[in-house]
């Protein structure tokens, strides 16, 4: 406390900088395993997230109050989980308690995402255009 009460844009700053580390991978990341899972496991969690994101986004912004209702509660659960996580430690392993709640909006994002595209891929039938 009395860091924080001495030194309150310093103790700002490394909240932030844990807040990305909580979200992306601290320098610490993968020292104890083959290089090889880190990397692996990067791959999947970018593209697990680029999922989510676009999910998130789809269910807060683009459909019906019940859809929005949900999807904010999940991110409050996400949200409040990261925040707590990263005022008192951060490491890795303390992202997988969020991450099934992610894959919530993997699966919607994968969902809008292929809704989107056989929309726009569908051909005009002779006719159909009047």
């Amino acid at each position: 406390m009395d860091f924080i009460r001495n030194n309150p844009l310093q103790f700002i700053k490394l909240y932030c900088k844990k807040i990305y580390y909580f979200w992306w991978f601290s320098p610490q990341s993968g020292t104890i395993y083959p290089k090889i899972y880190l990397g692996l496991y990067t791959y999947i969690y970018l593209i697990m997230g680029v999922f989510s994101a676009f999910g998130a986004l789809a269910a807060l912004l683009f459909r019906g109050k019940r859809t929005r209702d949900n999807a904010f509660l999940l991110v409050f659960i996400i949200m409040s989980i990261c925040l707590t996580q990263s005022l008192f430690y951060v490491e890795g392993r303390h992202r997988w308690l969020i991450e099934p709640l992610l894959m919530v909006f993997v699966s919607y994002g994968i969902t809008e995402m292929w809704a989107f595209f056989i929309k726009k891929c569908r051909p005009v039938t002779a006719g159909a255009a009047v």
